[in-house]
């Protein structure tokens, strides 16, 4: 069974809240370096797709941006609940 692409977001975005949760440090860093890396591997394969075809499904190209914007749709809503939780990025 294959999962769909909103069943892995809400996952992904479940995981994430957790983690913020759990310390909201350890969750801005996770979130920040995931979507980074995600991100870059989107390039580079969007890159490599375009230089040579490989057959890649579009499923993947959907997991990847949906694993982009899952971190980001986590911080901004942890960020406008409280926006006092980033006090620590000011000392």
């Amino acid at each position: 069974m294959r999962l769909g692409v909103v069943e892995i977001l809400l996952i992904q975005i479940i995981i994430y809240a957790g983690i913020y949760l759990w310390d909201p440090y350890i969750g801005l860093l996770i979130t920040v370096i995931m979507s980074a890396i995600c991100f870059a591997i989107l390039i580079l394969s969007i890159v490599m797709e375009w230089i040579e075809r490989s057959n890649i499904s579009r499923y993947y190209f959907k997991i990847m941006i949906a694993s982009i914007i899952a971190p980001v749709i986590v911080l901004a809503f942890f960020s406008m609940i409280d926006p006092e939780a980033f006090d620590w990025l000011d000392q």
